[in-house]
């Protein structure tokens, strides 16, 4: 005998009606039927609350002026997406202040090589001279010695914009850092600050 379980039990009975129906229509003949068993999917409608997986603090590293939150309390955002911009008024202004200097030292620099090559083919006159001795000993020396400090002034206004160039850099980290930005994948679910809000350094945001 069949104990088929909650599952199949509905299948069975359908087959068991169908096989009287068939018997009584033809009392001579035989119907096979194929059975397939298969679970029955079931849906519960629960009511509950839903509480966040994980939940993090945003803060900044350096203080300064709020001047735009692109997000509000329920913001569905990506990891690294923008949550609030801030303006740190001395580390723009040094920011500003290594953009103009590396504009004059990449002038520097320019006129550097430039002089280097009028002075490398002004030694190579020389030393063709002093070979026909039309000029001095002398003179071919002070003509080494002058392509030597102009390769050297060269190399000095090359790691003068170098330098600047990476102190530009580490201020435009600090200005990136300055800002608020999502830690991860998720949804803000408070914000504590303004727009046009003064900000200190490590102050708190809001919480994701």
């Amino acid at each position: 005998m069949l104990n088929p379980s909650p599952h199949s039990r509905f299948l069975f009975t359908l087959v068991t009606v169908c096989q009287f129906a068939c018997v009584s229509s033809f009392a001579a003949q035989t119907v096979p039927i194929t059975v397939h068993l298969s679970p029955f999917q079931e849906h519960l409608n629960l009511s509950g609350t839903i509480q966040p997986f994980e939940s993090v603090e945003v803060n900044s590293k350096w203080g300064g002026l709020v001047k735009k939150i692109p997000v509000t309390v329920g913001s569905t955002v990506k990891k690294g997406d923008l949550l609030a911009e801030v303006e740190v008024t001395y580390l723009k202004a040094g920011a500003q202040f290594f953009e103009s200097r590396i504009d004059f030292l990449k002038s520097q620099l320019d006129q550097a090589i430039t002089d280097e090559k009028l002075v490398k083919s002004q030694q190579q006159r020389t030393r063709h001279l002093a070979s026909q001795q039309i000029v001095s000993k002398v003179e071919e020396e002070k003509g080494n010695m002058r392509f030597l400090e102009m390769g050297v002034a060269r190399l000095r206004a090359e790691k003068d914009l170098n330098d600047t160039k990476r102190a530009l850099a580490s201020l435009e980290e600090k200005l990136r850092g300055a800002n608020y930005y999502a830690p991860m994948d998720g949804v803000v679910t408070e914000l504590v600050v303004d727009p046009k809000q003064l900000m200190g350094s490590f102050n708190l945001l809001g919480n994701q």
